[in-house]
């Protein structure tokens, strides 16, 4: 299992905001941040990275 640290989503949220006009939740940039990590491990051929990128965790859930 892989912990997210809040500060990355964070980090994430305000980029996608500046280029995409739109605030996410942190449910929807932790799918955006999976949906990213998924992608690059298929095209770089990584696979094995599907597995530590399964499950995307967060200190906000506490």
């Amino acid at each position: 299992m892989y912990e997210f640290p809040a500060k990355a989503i964070s980090e994430f949220q305000e980029l996608y905001k500046k280029h995409f006009d739109k605030v996410l939740t942190n449910e929807e940039a932790i799918k955006e941040i999976k949906d990213i990590l998924y992608i690059q491990a298929f095209s770089e051929g990584r696979f094995y990275l599907l597995n530590k990128c399964v499950t995307l965790q967060t200190d906000l859930d506490e």
